[in-house]
């Protein structure tokens, strides 16, 4: 028959085998777990970049765009090939993470017209943009494509007065600078509410992608 001593051997093991469990994790409802990336998340426009190599600062007097009449929108702080403490994936794609998603950028022409808009989960996005002066918004959204939200606030970063410009020194007969109105030039992931409601809900329809310029037609 076991002493009191024994006993008290056997349920001190017995808690210290609770104890590690616990420290380990071993809850089933997981509820204490912290699941992907943590910390603060920020996100900014930091740049831009043009497809002859050509960089640009967010303050930037201009911004040239490429001969298709493209500019890449470059996004920060980066961790890598991601955003930090933020995991870039399309919708659907972020299983349990939480600071997970993807992001979306609307150009609003200050002219007026429709705005242009582009989600990916990429810190670089590819917009084709009319030449002009262009109010900017970039906004992270999660994977089941809802305005992130830290501290009750989305995460996004505003950018105002950019002028694109066209490019100046494209060989004739290469499809001329982008000068044609775009209507909405959306690409990447469907339905992409932003916390504003409308524009990035038309992200997965192409729209027109404008007009070539007239260089594009001339003789060489």
């Amino acid at each position: 028959m076991p002493t009191s001593s024994s006993l008290r051997t056997w349920t001190g093991i017995a808690c210290a085998g609770c104890l590690a469990v616990s420290a380990c994790g071993g809850d089933d409802d997981g509820s204490n777990s912290s699941v992907g990336p943590t910390g603060p998340v920020e996100l900014s426009i930091t740049g831009f970049l043009n497809n002859r190599g050509e960089a640009f600062d967010r303050d930037a007097e201009r911004v040239e765009l490429s001969c298709d009449g493209t500019i890449n929108v470059l996004l920060g702080p980066r961790s890598g090939d991601s955003l930090t403490n933020w995991l870039l994936r399309p919708p659907g794609a972020c299983e349990s993470f939480e600071q997970c998603g993807y992001v979306v950028l609307i150009a609003t022409p200050e002219a007026g017209d429709s705005p242009t808009v582009m989600a990916s989960a990429s810190t670089s996005l590819v917009v084709a943009p009319a030449t002009g002066r262009h109010d900017l918004l970039v906004e992270l959204l999660t994977g089941d494509s809802e305005p992130f939200l830290q501290d009750n606030e989305p995460v996004r970063d505003t950018l105002s007065d950019v002028l694109f410009s066209a490019p100046l020194d494209c060989l004739s007969g290469a499809g001329g600078a982008h000068t044609g109105d775009t209507t909405s030039t959306a690409g990447g992931f469907a339905g992409a509410p932003t916390t504003d409601g409308g524009g990035a809900g038309a992200a997965g329809a192409g729209g027109q992608a404008g007009g070539g310029g007239e260089a594009g037609d001339a003789q060489g």
